[in-house]
This record gives structure tokens, C-alpha cells and sequence, in this order.
């Protein structure tokens, strides 16, 4: 008898010992190497995510969906982390640039031009020597291929990177030409279009239809950045 309530007994009163032992364990300190579990989505806005390294020789790693490209920041705002390490990598984990210290701190920042994609930012401290707090901050300023701007009754202009406002050779295309399908006409490769503020103009850039010039200081009714 007394063999057989051990038998049963005793593999329940361990149970209850292990599980006791267990719930009053300190919770686990995470890897040397975190994830983070939400990606961090770039647009056009700047977009940031808080970390911590919680020891020496941990890093962090964000996942950065970059959703329309262009030239983009990586940078790292320290919280109680004195000093760190950033390295961002393509999704087959070629490294595109490192960066300890930044602007004349212990922050750090890469600047890439990047397509549309996943990358990875890799957060680690100076040596693998220090542990704390930090924030990471990308943000994408879209490729721009050129612009356009249009005053309508006369005739269309527009402007390349770096360049000036050039009438259009035409000497014809108005306000009846749509911007994207305009765009295309200088930049073949455009795919969207971005209406933006009016910016300003030199005078007398306008053309009456058949190019005869206009002596006037209007910047224009309407403009728009043409995007690959």
C-alpha cells in the first residue's frame, strides 16, 4: 500500500516543487543579438524606433521597410547609451555603410541612397564596451527627377536638378497637358507625381504660346516634382 502512494503521490508533490521553483525564477535576459519585432516603415515622414543594449557586447537590430527610396538617414539619437555603433546591411546582408561617431558626437549616422526594399540597422556600442538606451531615426527624402511648373495661358516650364527654369522648346504645351504625362516628356523614366508649393521663379521665365516672352515676376499657378 505505502508502495503504491508514492508511486502516485510523490511525482505530483515534484511537480508542484518544480513549478513553484520555477515562477519565482528572475525573468531571462535577452539575447547578446535583439530584434526588434515590428519593422520600422519609411515613407516620406521621418519614422523612429527606442532601443536598449542591456549589456556589453549586445547589439540591436531594426528591420527598415523603405517604401518609396531615395537618399536616406540612419541616425541614432543616445539616451543613456554613451556611445554607439551603426551599420546598415541590404536584405542578403551586404553591409552598406558604418558609422561610430557623428557631427562631432558620440551619435552616429549613414547616409545611403536606396531603393524601395528591406534593410537592416545594426545598433551596437563603441568596442562592445557599453550597455544603455537610444533611439533610431530614418528618413527618406524620394529621388527627384525633376520638376515641372505650369501657368496656364502660357507656355509650360520646367527644371532639372542642380539646372534652371527652361521655357519648353514646343513653344505650345499648356495647362491641357497632365502633369505625370508632361513629366515623361523630359524624364521617360518618371512613375508618379508630387504636387508641391509654387517655389520661386526668375522673373520674365514665361512664354506666351509661339515663345514670345512675358515681362513678369508670376512664379506660376501650379508646380510638381516628377518621381522614378
Amino acid at each position: 500500500m505505502t508502495r503504491v502512494l508514492y508511486r502516485h503521490i510523490l511525482p505530483g508533490i515534484l511537480a508542484m516543487f518544480v513549478h513553484g521553483c520555477a515562477a519565482e525564477q528572475p525573468p531571462e535576459r535577452p539575447d547578446d543579438t535583439g530584434e526588434a519585432s515590428q519593422p520600422l516603415d519609411v515613407g516620406t515622414s521621418p519614422a523612429s524606433q527606442s532601443a536598449q543594449l542591456f549589456g556589453v557586447g549586445d547589439h540591436y537590430i531594426h528591420r527598415v521597410n523603405i517604401l518609396q527610396g531615395g537618399q536616406c538617414s540612419f541616425a541614432t539619437t543616445l539616451g543613456t547609451l554613451p556611445d554607439s555603433v551603426l551599420a546598415v546591411r541590404d536584405a542578403s546582408n551586404t553591409t552598406l555603410g558604418v558609422n561610430d561617431d557623428s557631427g562631432g558626437t558620440l551619435a552616429s549616422r549613414v547616409d545611403l541612397a536606396l531603393a524601395p526594399g528591406l534593410y537592416f540597422a545594426d545598433v551596437g556600442s563603441f568596442a562592445d564596451a557599453f550597455s544603455g538606451s537610444y533611439t533610431l531615426t530614418v528618413q527618406c527624402t524620394p529621388a527627384e527627377l525633376g520638376r515641372i511648373s505650369r501657368w496656364c495661358g502660357k507656355v509650360n516650364i520646367h527644371e532639372a536638378p542642380g539646372g534652371g527654369w527652361v521655357t519648353d522648346s514646343d513653344c505650345i504645351s499648356g495647362c491641357d497637358i497632365g502633369g505625370l504625362a508632361y513629366c515623361r516628356k523630359f524624364w521617360p523614366t518618371t512613375a508618379s507625381i508630387v504636387q508641391v508649393s509654387v517655389s520661386s521663379k526668375p522673373n520674365n521665365v514665361w512664354n506666351n504660346r509661339g515663345c514670345q516672352q512675358v515681362i513678369d515676376d508670376y512664379d506660376g499657378d501650379d508646380e510638381f516634382v516628377c518621381r522614378p
